[in-house]
């Protein structure tokens, strides 16, 4: 099955003009990094842009976040969680969920967030939030690849 996956990849993907490395030595630098390269929703924007009540919006948000339908990175206090990982109808993408199974007790929130924004050699340099709408069978075997052991010949 990855190798199929694998001939999606380089059949799909086209040659990329935007590749995203980090270049950062504190974790403050790379929040920073990880917050200017992407759309980042506060629980209140999700609420407002969904159509929920805004009296707790927080609350459906927090219920994805906990069902590992999307993740949010923490900052000043606050949630914000990506806009690549939502649909039109301002709801978690179901490829989230796969992806982030894959990443489950292996990558901490702000690391996800690095590797959804950087380029992916996987991915032929774009990077895995680009292609997770329209590929999103990519992005998943792309987060696989990621997390797989090393195997020496």
């Amino acid at each position: 099955m990855i190798v199929g996956l694998q001939d999606q990849v380089l059949a799909n993907a086209d040659a990329t003009d935007h590749k995203l490395k980090f270049n950062v030595t504190t974790p403050a630098q790379l929040r920073e990094q990880v917050l200017t390269s992407a759309r980042w929703l506060t629980a209140q924007e999700i609420a407002t842009n969904a159509g929920f009540s805004t009296s707790n919006p927080s609350s459906q948000p927090n219920k994805w976040k906990k069902a590992g339908l999307i993740f949010a990175v923490l900052d000043e206090g606050r949630d914000l969680f990506p806009a690549y990982g939502l649909g039109n109808d301002g709801r978690p993408l179901p490829v989230m969920k796969e992806v982030l199974t894959v990443f489950a007790g292996k990558r901490q929130p702000l690391s996800i967030a690095a590797w959804f924004t950087a380029s992916n050699s996987w991915l032929k340099g774009k990077s895995p939030m680009e292609m997770l709408a329209e590929h999103g069978e990519d992005v998943v075997w792309a987060a696989k690849m990621e997390v797989a052991p090393i195997e020496h010949g």
